[in-house]
């Protein structure tokens, strides 16, 4: 089969990553395994990620909102690079991600409530224009967080409101 060009095979392919995470004072092992493929004027990229491993002493703030957090995730992220092009170096797109997250919280003693887990889908959207390509853009996202395990829990410590934002 003959390749159409090494660019594009560059951005198809299979990685694992493994590191140590710092995240809020905090280290802790990690591993990303990630697939990722380009079609046309679409990224994508599938992974699933173990790290965060920072037991029950979970800050539930910091926990809610960062799928890095997370003792296990698997998520799908895509772009579409080029929905107006105005040059080479200049572009706009539409980002997404998509997370299904495992994780802990250390509980609120004052609630009664002691440590659990939880899982949680997590959904973000966003613009980016590319100003200079590879050097500076502007993102701005939406991001809408959904516990889907131990929602009585998380309602009693953070409130309905806070819970869907």
């Amino acid at each position: 089969m003959r390749r159409k060009s090494q660019k594009t095979d560059a951005l198809n392919g299979i990685a694992a990553s493994p590191a140590i995470s710092n995240f809020a004072n905090k280290y802790s092992p990690s591993l990303t395994l990630q697939a990722t493929a380009k079609f046309g004027k679409s990224y994508n990229e599938l992974g699933l990620f173990t790290g965060g491993l920072f037991s029950e002493n979970a800050n539930l703030n910091e926990n809610l909102y960062f799928p890095e957090l997370s003792d296990f995730s698997i998520y799908y992220k895509g772009s579409t690079t080029a929905i107006a092009l105005v040059n080479e170096n200049q572009k706009t797109g539409l980002n997404y991600e998509i997370y299904y997250m495992s994780k802990q919280f250390a509980g609120d003693s004052i609630l009664g409530i002691s440590g659990f887990k939880y899982q949680s889908v997590q959904f973000k959207s966003g613009f980016e224009f590319v100003i200079y390509k590879d050097v500076i853009s502007i993102y701005g996202n939406i991001n809408l967080h959904m516990p889907i395990t131990n929602k009585i829990n998380l309602e009693k410590i953070i409130g309905t409101v806070e819970l869907i934002r």
